[in-house]
């Protein structure tokens, strides 16, 4: 009986937000490989990219097998990347339609956020990604007409280099 060593090994980067681009390392002679996405789906072209129907976590598993069938198997656990959508208006008229500022976020583990008025004074600040702001001064007063605020937040998803801070404009219309 030959045995021989097989090597499965493999990386991924997230593509168009919901899709992985994979790039095969493995090593054996003459492989076939046999992927499954933890979706329900299975390719088994070398570097197949893949695309998912959400930002969930999933677990991938490539199966290697070399021409006289020695296997070997890797698994891996994607880790999503962070998303952040943030409107750029509201309309605190109390008619219940877009009257608070807030954001929404998707695979956010951490999260800060500081609204700012025109003269650089802080007028909110959150470290809730839920928490939402309803268009008032630090006093809690409301200016008379349509003014423009800053923000700043900071987010941080699963991975340690995805720290990100952004920063913009939120019309407060009357």
């Amino acid at each position: 009986m030959n045995v021989r060593e097989v090597l499965a090994d493999f990386d991924y980067e997230y593509i168009d937000y919901y899709g992985l681009d994979l790039t095969n390392y493995s090593r054996a002679t003459n492989p076939t490989y046999l992927w499954d996405f933890g979706d329900g789906n299975t390719s088994e072209e070398r570097d197949p990219q893949h695309l998912y129907q959400d930002l969930d976590p999933y677990e991938l598993v490539l199966t290697v097998t070399d021409d006289i069938g020695c296997q070997d198997s890797v698994r891996l656990v994607t880790v999503p990347p962070s998303e952040l959508y943030i409107p750029n208006a509201i309309t605190p008229n109390g008619d219940g339609i877009n009257d608070l500022f807030g954001v929404k976020g998707e695979n956010i583990k951490s999260f800060e956020m500081r609204i700012f008025d025109r003269w650089g004074n802080l007028v909110f600040h959150t470290n809730d990604i839920k928490e939402k702001w309803n268009g008032t001064d630090s006093g809690g007063e409301y200016f008379g007409t349509t003014t423009t605020y800053t923000f700043l937040i900071r987010y941080k998803g699963e991975k340690k280099d995805d720290a990100i801070e952004r920063t913009g404009h939120i019309t407060v219309i009357r």
